[in-house]
């Protein structure tokens, strides 16, 4: 609920109680945590966004989509040492990981380091064709 209220309603208030009850009724529910984190960050609450994200971590630190939402949170916040350092804990995990590198690029490229960004940026479009050739 907390989910369409937020990216189809635009409702954050309804979005963050959703959020909260769904967190009420199950405490380790990691996805609810990082979607709640994405609405905080949305809104500007970064130190309560990031909390909610790394809860989700603690709760599911093997998932690729946790960990790297996360990673969206930092780069929302605006702290991008912290968005590669997130990303790379992601390519420890999943050595081809596109979020990962996608995640390094952006955060190179706000900190204007363009030949990192590029070198990121083709690792990620690399890393699609790897994850595809594993599918056949």
């Amino acid at each position: 609920m907390g989910n369409i209220q937020l990216f189809y309603e635009w409702d954050w208030n309804a979005a963050e109680l959703s959020y909260n009850r769904a967190i009420e009724l199950n405490k380790n529910n990691a996805d609810a945590r990082w979607f709640y984190g994405m609405g905080l960050a949305s809104r500007g609450h970064y130190d309560e966004a990031i909390k909610q994200g790394l809860r989700a971590i603690e709760l599911d630190p093997l998932s690729l989509l946790v960990n790297v939402q996360v990673g969206w949170i930092f780069w929302l916040a605006d702290r991008m040492d912290d968005v590669i350092t997130q990303a790379r804990k992601i390519l420890d995990l999943e050595p081809n990981s596109f979020g990962a590198h996608w995640l390094i690029g952006g955060a190179y490229l706000a900190k204007q380091m363009a030949d990192e960004a590029i070198e990121s940026y083709q690792k990620s479009v690399s890393s699609v064709g790897v994850i595809s050739s594993c599918r056949r």
